[in-house]
């Protein structure tokens, strides 16, 4: 019998005392939730880690909300606390701490819970809180194969929902026909994919033959007011009719609701070109072999209206052209330092992809050693020979904004523009690794 879980929250003072009562919670929380014995252990080293430092940073009378939420391949635990001065630098990839300073042994625990958790974000809870997520998402096993027939290349298709067998043969086929920069790692877990649709967070549409035999898919994400990502449309059976049917499943149940628009950053040579624009390119980069490019694509779904945005006027020109090639009407606010005091720390996480050799970095805080920082960053992982490092930018707040200059001084370049993507439209640079190949 499925097991039905809610979102609890829990609210204390942050006294070292109550950390048996949070980790009991979080705990067993996560029992109910499914999660095995391994992550949940991870999980709640994690917590302990960030509410200890956190009980140890503030004052015993201020209170702090734990919230966690469950969902079918992972679970989120945010602690929401009074906005003050903290010191997260441990956070960053390239934290190195001196068994020898006892300041430094006191950020040890952030950094361990960094490494325990697969994403972590800070957020702003106006108007006085602050919001650090973790995320823990379950193990899964890989593909099992099995031996698959033949498609014809004139099959017509039909377009349907699937069920858990069909979407294991859809995730198989995949990974044998396509490189693995062209689709996101979770295709490589069918039972994680299978447990992502049934949270409701991503749904998928595949195409069939008159064997019931899996021509193509399309996957995508979203919510009702940021633009939704569709990974696809892939076919199998060599037949751009397929490719048509899909997308224009996918659009037609997206249409239904309030999205203002789609974006594809996972497509295969079949993207029909008349229902998308061209977004743009990013390279990928790997030791030995020539740069291949992969193309990104937009689709308005329902009317802009227009939004504001924070520019910083390095990078205007190129924002001003995407913004005036796809008809997105913005309001551009313009930012630039102008001898203000900065926090001496920039924060920044990273997410890991290894199936594709790909880092994620994004920003926690803004400090007068970004450049340094990035540099750090982008040579550490240099050294694991990940080269394909991209950075996300969230033009709905100024402040990360402002890394801008520091950006390009590392060798970033703006590439992509993902419309109503975060709190703003999300800009993502990618490192030029050319050189260091």
């Amino acid at each position: 019998m499925e097991t039905k879980t809610q979102d609890i929250s829990l609210e204390l003072y942050m006294d070292r005392g109550m950390v048996p009562v949070v980790l009991a919670t979080v705990e067993n929380y996560a029992q109910v939730c499914g999660m095995d014995h391994k992550d949940t252990l991870k999980l709640v080293l994690a917590v302990e880690e960030i509410f200890s430092y956190l009980s140890n940073t503030t004052l015993t009378d201020e209170k702090i909300l734990l919230q966690c939420r469950c969902l079918a391949y992972c679970l989120q635990v945010d602690f929401n606390f009074p906005v003050r001065g903290l010191n997260l630098r441990a956070f960053n990839l390239t934290t190195e701490l001196s068994m020898d300073n006892e300041s430094s042994l006191d950020e040890m625990g952030l950094l361990i819970a960094s490494r325990s958790v697969e994403r972590l974000f800070l957020s702003r809870v106006y108007p006085d809180k602050l919001r650090l997520s973790i995320i823990k998402e379950k193990s899964y096993p890989a593909i099992i194969k099995h031996p698959l027939v033949d498609l014809s290349p004139s099959a017509q298709g039909i377009a349907r929902s699937a069920e858990p067998e069909e979407i294991k043969e859809f995730c198989q086929r995949l990974v044998q026909q396509l490189p693995q920069y062209q689709y996101p790692s979770f295709f490589n877990y069918p039972g994680k994919l299978i447990d992502m649709l049934a949270g409701g967070e991503y749904s998928i549409l595949l195409a069939f033959d008159d064997k019931d035999n899996v021509i193509g898919g399309i996957c995508w994400t979203g919510s009702e007011d940021r633009t939704v990502e569709c990974f696809g449309p892939y076919v199998f059976n060599d037949n751009q009719q397929t490719a048509l049917l899909l997308a224009d499943g996918c659009l037609v149940r997206i249409g239904r609701s309030s999205v203002p628009g789609i974006i594809s950053r996972y497509a295969e040579t079949k993207m029909p070109a008349s229902y998308f624009e061209r977004l743009g390119l990013t390279s990928v980069y790997k030791a030995g072999e020539k740069v291949c490019q992969k193309e990104a694509f937009y689709r308005q779904i329902n009317e802009d209206t227009g939004s504001r945005v924070w520019v910083h006027p390095e990078i205007e020109e190129f924002l001003r052209e995407v913004y005036q090639r796809l008809y997105l009407p913005r309001e551009i606010r313009m930012v630039q330092r102008q001898g203000e005091t900065q926090s001496q720390d920039s924060v920044f996480t990273t997410e890991f992809d290894q199936g594709r050799e790909q880092v994620t970095i994004r920003p926690l805080m803004f400090g007068e050693d970004a450049a340094l920082n990035l540099a750090k960053h982008v040579q550490s992982l240099g050294q694991e020979n990940l080269f394909n490092i991209f950075f996300e930018m969230d033009l709905g707040n100024a402040w990360q904004v402002n890394l801008t200059p520091d950006l390009l001084s590392c060798g970033f370049k703006p590439c992509l523009l993902l419309p109503y993507a975060g709190d703003g439209d999300i800009l993502i640079f990618q490192y030029e690794a050319g050189a260091a190949l």
